[in-house]
């Protein structure tokens, strides 16, 4: 978890961050914060962001990867993960 300030309540709370690095390049593809431990529609958010083309010419970086690299964690091994790669 990171610490943080909750924004609606000024409470000191432990939010969690996916973060979609580009393990060749080091660029950070996205970055995605949930109040509570992630979950698939949370990660799958991060995806999204970090595969998607941004909107904005200063980040120029997306696009489909050859190969993704996760933790074992049970949110990117399970069914809506591997649907959601299969999809893509």
């Amino acid at each position: 978890p990171v610490w943080t300030v909750h924004p609606a309540t000024g409470e000191t709370i432990a939010a969690y961050m996916s973060g979609i690095i580009d393990t060749y390049s080091r660029v950070v593809l996205a970055v995605e914060f949930h109040l509570t431990p992630p979950d698939a529609i949370g990660v799958a958010k991060a995806f999204s962001k970090a595969f998607l083309p941004k909107g904005d010419a200063r980040m120029p970086f997306f696009g489909m990867p050859e190969t993704v690299q996760t933790d074992n964690a049970a949110v990117y091994v399970g069914g809506l993960m591997s649907a959601m790669a299969v999809r893509a």
